[in-house]
């Protein structure tokens, strides 16, 4: 019988001192998550909890969407995408093999977030575009090779960006709308502008 020991304040503050700002190292932020896993096995809530104080509302969706969120299920999970990636505590039980396989795969969802939602110091663009193919490969029927299916993935990141992001993606030539590449490149100069105009509030 799994015995939940939920995490203090003073964990949850080491753990943001040690991750500190996901922007400038998301590989040791990614590294403290899967810590977090092994030693803690944060339910759904304490993950939102998580993902609250260790990322921005920003990156919280740009882990979010690679975690899972726009998952198509059809033909590769049973059910549907709000039972695998839920937007609110399905109430997992982890002591029944059910609960236990679908807060696991949750957590793996989001720890691949982490890892690939943003580059890091050593990720060049067509690597982090790469990365984005890879995860529609796995946690998608769309197959990002297929032009046909590639503006599908282009659309739905569109679709599901911040608003300051989609309004610049709206922008674009109809020919640039379709390139994931293009999107991602014109996602990310918008996404690193916001925070330097932030920083010169500061």
């Amino acid at each position: 019988v799994d015995i939940k020991v939920p995490f203090s304040p003073i964990n949850l503050e080491e753990w943001v001192r040690w991750a500190g700002p996901y922007r400038k190292d998301p590989d040791m932020v990614a590294k403290v998550f899967e810590t977090i896993l092994k030693t803690k096995d944060p339910d759904w809530g304490e993950i939102q909890v998580l993902l609250d104080n260790l990322v921005d509302s920003t990156e919280k969706w740009y882990s979010g969407l690679l975690g899972g969120r726009w998952i198509d299920t059809e033909g590769r999970l049973p059910g549907t995408a709000e039972e695998h990636f839920p937007s609110q505590d399905p109430y997992w039980d982890p002591n029944i093999r059910k609960g236990r396989i679908l807060l696991e795969r949750y957590q793996r969802w989001i720890l691949f977030g982490f890892k690939y939602a943003m580059p890091n110091n050593h990720m060049t663009h067509s690597e982090f575009v790469e990365g984005l193919r890879v995860a529609a490969r796995r946690y998608t029927n769309i197959n990002p090779e297929k032009p046909e299916e590639a503006v599908q993935l282009a659309s739905i990141f569109i679709g599901s960006s911040a608003s300051d992001i989609r309004k610049k993606l709206q922008k674009l030539e109809e020919s640039d709308s379709r390139d994931l590449g293009k999107l991602l490149e014109v996602a990310w100069i918008t996404f690193n502008n916001r925070g330097e105009e932030e920083e010169n509030k500061i």
